[in-house]
């Protein structure tokens, strides 16, 4: 009985092997909008996600900054960053849409 638990560990452990591992915000990318990333190139797709991800931080943190009280601040911060995460994201999934049309074309 114990060799046959050991053989479906060792089935299990070669299937995950097999699964390529991607960032948290590239795996939302990829299943939530249903983007295909062999089709992009998964360095494309993470080159213009670091040009995304800085670009939200320093709109939240553009907004943010004028404030004088700090707790002001943080719950502006807490209230902004989801929609603008979710915003930015969405337009990014449409552009990644679109390249990937491009590349079916080509």
């Amino acid at each position: 009985m114990r060799n046959k638990k050991k053989e479906n560990d060792n089935k299990k452990s070669k299937k995950k092997k097999k699964e390529k591992k991607y960032p948290t915000d590239l795996t939302l990318i990829k299943e939530y909008y249903k983007i295909d990333l062999e089709k992009i190139g998964v360095i494309r797709t993470l080159i213009i996600l670091n040009i995304v991800n800085p670009f939200i931080m320093a709109l939240l943190v553009t907004c943010v900054m004028p404030l004088k009280e700090n707790w002001l601040k943080l719950l502006i911060l807490v209230i902004l960053i989801v929609p603008t995460i979710w915003i930015t994201y969405s337009l990014l999934a449409k552009y990644l849409k679109y390249l990937e049309r491009k590349s079916e074309n080509e």
